[in-house]
């Protein structure tokens, strides 16, 4: 059997490239990293909405999803590394209209109040100085909706180095816990809207299978798969996943009127 069967068919617009599609253990470990991630908001319907911000965009693959899997309006992705930036324009240019990118600052973004529905985040905060300002700046800019993603402190394996793909700490400032992190939203003022957050993944399977050297049975991954579901369900052991996902309402009623315009922030 071949692994591509564990991977949907919307990978195809996640991993432009033909060369990676082809490779399959590549593909499935780049849908279970955005699966940990999306898994809840899907089942709370979090994703329903006209326009979305990706805070630290990189690749963009998940503007990717949220721009041809479910379809929202309007979709702009936001980097500091004008580079990435770049490539990530270029790979998108092919496609039709409604996805924007713009090289920008988490501290200090260029989006009107509540100008986009529903601000999303992976794996940023922990790379900032002030992540508290950070988050401040995405409860300003969000009409409704924010995700926030990153490591778990807690996590044993985010202390073991590159082989986990782990970034080397001198690119991190901060792991937070799940309690530190419900404090850092508490902090934001967010109003009246509710945070719910998940652990979530004790398998590094994106950057595990993206390794050449290591090629895993498509049955010992199912079976992978389903140890790292009934280790979640746990209520203390899950205190120890590799990612923590936020979900946070910020209680404000309807979406953002209409889709942001050009003219409201700087496009590269």
């Amino acid at each position: 059997m071949s692994t591509n069967r564990l991977a949907p068919e919307f990978m195809k617009y996640i991993i432009p490239s033909k060369k990676d599609m082809e490779n399959s253990h590549k593909s499935i470990g780049t849908w279970h990293h955005m699966m940990v991630r999306l898994e809840e908001g899907e089942k709370l319907n979090f994703f329903r909405v006209r326009s979305i911000a990706d805070v630290g965009c990189g690749s963009g693959r998940y503007l990717a999803y949220f721009k041809y899997v479910k379809n929202i309006d309007f979709c702009v992705g936001v980097d500091i590394a004008k580079k990435t930036i770049t490539a990530t324009a270029k790979n998108f240019q092919r496609k039709d209209r409604g996805v924007e990118f713009l090289v920008a600052d988490a501290h200090n973004l260029p989006f009107k109040n509540s100008a986009l529905d529903i601000i999303f985040s992976t794996e940023v905060l922990e790379h900032l100085s002030n992540p508290s300002l950070a988050l401040r700046e995405m409860v300003r800019v969000g009409k409704s909706k924010i995700v926030v993603c990153l490591p778990n402190r807690l996590c044993p394996y985010m202390y073991g180095g590159a082989w986990f793909g782990v970034h080397e700490r001198s690119f991190i400032k901060k792991y937070l816990t799940r309690w530190q992190l419900k404090k850092l939203f508490k902090q934001t003022k967010f109003g009246k809207g509710n945070i719910h957050i998940v652990e979530k993944s004790f398998l590094p399977l994106d950057w595990l299978l993206a390794r050449k050297e290591v090629r895993l049975p498509t049955r010992f991954i199912r079976i992978l798969l389903r140890i790292e579901k009934c280790l979640e369900s746990f209520p203390l052991i899950q205190h120890l996943a590799g990612v923590l996902v936020a979900y946070c309402t910020l209680g404000n009623n309807g979406t953002a009127k209409g889709i942001p315009s050009k003219a409201e922030f700087s496009l590269i």
